[in-house]
């Protein structure tokens, strides 16, 4: 169980970690409208720098949004299900959810390794470097599917007794 919650403290750590960059995104798209219609001086890194901050944090957000139970599902049939009948179908689903995490993390690190090895940067006239936003994509993966494999687990024992487990 100690494993369980360190992945799950790890992950609850990492949402929180990000849900800060939304901070960061106001400010700067702040800071760009008001130098673009006060002192009509556009910046050309504001608008670009919050995508990208942006993009990491939906990536690496989603083991915590997994772990918070706030993803977006198809609830017309699992909430009207008992904790039994919902934990033995979140089983059944599981391996699809751990298909699509290891796909992203192989072909996702693929694709980060290759920006990292040539240094990718944006085409902008700013410029930054993108390569490590897509570095972004297997952290991110390899956090929901630690995740996922949480409530596999947790699902598995409530799906054989009828109750949960913490």
């Amino acid at each position: 169980m100690r494993i369980l919650h360190g992945i799950e403290k790890t992950n609850e750590w990492a949402g929180k970690v990000m849900s800060f960059n939304v901070l960061a995104i106001i400010l700067f798209v702040m800071y760009d409208v008001i130098a673009r219609y006060l002192f009509n001086r556009p910046t050309d890194w504001a608008g670009e720098l919050s995508y990208l901050i942006f993009g990491a944090s939906w990536v690496i957000g989603g083991g915590y949004a997994l772990k918070r139970d706030i993803h977006v599902k198809m609830e017309i049939l699992h909430d009207r299900l008992p904790p039994r009948g919902k934990a033995i179908m979140d089983v059944a689903t599981a391996p699809l959810v751990f298909l699509v995490c290891l796909i992203l993390i192989w072909k996702g690190g693929k694709f980060a390794f290759t920006s990292l090895m040539n240094l990718e940067t944006s085409s902008s006239i700013w410029g930054p470097p993108i390569y490590i936003v897509k570095m972004t994509i297997p952290l991110g993966a390899l956090l929901l599917l630690m995740q996922a494999t949480v409530k596999f687990i947790r699902d598995l024992v409530t799906a054989w007794t009828g109750k949960g487990v913490r």
